[in-house]
């Protein structure tokens, strides 16, 4: 029988032998290439530099990250200029200072107590000092990448949850009820009773048809993470309510969908709004849009990075999250990477 590993076993596997994974996405996803900027500094002891991240990610610098058609652009034009290896290292030089300036960016957008790191020119290093806003922003970080972090990769997926329980309980007033119904849900039973207990509290009618669709062997059913809604003393369901989705994982935009299947349980009586939380640092406010703007669903309600963070002015829930110690773990040892 196997063994169950506790959580400090498993942090002291994930960091044995540690390396980083260099980012698998497309090209135009900068933020995610500015993600893995951060990390190489939070791991290692001295400044990272451009020269730094363009040596280790030396193998995908003709795919993913680059502009693959300006340089076949470049190669066919000049095919027998000499001066074509020049021209595509000026492309590839121009690609790094382009992530690197992401992170520029979000130094200006996050206050000096949310933001770990200090950029001087064209490095980055990770603050001496690090408040608890600074230490949040570097889990957020960590759960932006599970895929570097598999062996804690399921606790930081649950923890990231719980974070966005507290960050939307901050942004809402406080007559707002907020309920976790996702993993640590307090919602007991199947799906289907679940399901009917929220019905119950939010005075709703369920539509039935549809909810004896749902297996009874099914514990969880899918889409909804978080809950709230604005009461009011005469108890009708015409109120605000938000339904959340939280999502780790590079393909988050495809599970904006999600939350809209509750449409099919329950009879709102009111559009609800419809809300994704995500770990990424997507804003631009600059050009008053988000990376990936064009996936984004018109009608979402998104917290990224900033937006989690800035909400948060009290810190107690810290000691729920028990990832926070590989945090801890990654600041205190700087693991070589």
């Amino acid at each position: 029988m196997e063994m169950v590993m506790n959580f400090n076993e498993k942090l002291k596997k994930q960091f044995q032998d540690f390396t980083l994974e260099t980012p698998n996405v497309q090209k135009y996803i900068e933020h995610v290439y500015a993600d893995f900027v951060e990390l190489n500094a939070l791991f290692l002891k001295e400044e990272v530099t451009v020269a730094d991240i363009s040596d280790k990610l030396q193998d995908i610098k003709d795919s993913n990250i680059l502009e693959v058609d300006a340089l076949d652009d470049v190669e066919n034009k000049l095919e027998e200029i000499a001066s074509l290896e020049a021209e595509k290292n000026d492309i590839i030089e121009e690609r790094f200072y382009s992530i690197f300036n992401v992170c520029r960016e979000r130094e200006s957008l996050y206050s000096s107590d949310e933001y770990p790191f200090i950029i001087k020119k064209n490095q980055i290093k990770l603050k001496e000092h690090l408040s608890s806003k600074h230490k949040l922003y570097i889990l957020l970080l960590l759960c932006s990448n599970l895929n570097c972090f598999k062996d804690i990769a399921s606790e930081l997926a649950v923890d990231f949850e719980t974070l966005s329980f507290y960050s939307l309980k901050s942004f809402l007033p406080p007559k707002a009820i907020i309920k976790v119904f996702g993993k640590k849900s307090l919602y007991k039973g199947n799906a289907k009773t679940k399901i009917s207990k929220l019905a119950e509290e939010l005075n709703m009618r369920i539509n039935l048809d549809k909810l004896n669709s749902i297996p009874n062997t099914n514990t969880q059913e899918r889409g909804l993470d978080i809950i709230a809604w604005l009461p009011f003393i005469d108890r009708i369901p015409n109120m605000i309510i938000i339904l959340a989705q939280c999502a780790c994982g590079k393909e988050w935009n495809y599970k904006q969908y999600d939350t809209q299947r509750f449409k099919e349980f329950l009879c709102f009586s009111k559009l609800a709004i419809h809300a994704m939380f995500i770990p990424y640092a997507i804003s631009i406010p600059m050009k008053k849009k988000f990376h990936q703007h064009d996936e984004i669903l018109y009608d979402q309600l998104l917290f990224d990075r900033k937006r989690i963070i800035e909400q948060l002015e009290e810190f107690e829930f810290i000691s729920e999250l028990q990832s926070f110690l590989a945090v801890e773990k990654s600041i205190r040892e700087r693991i070589a990477v």
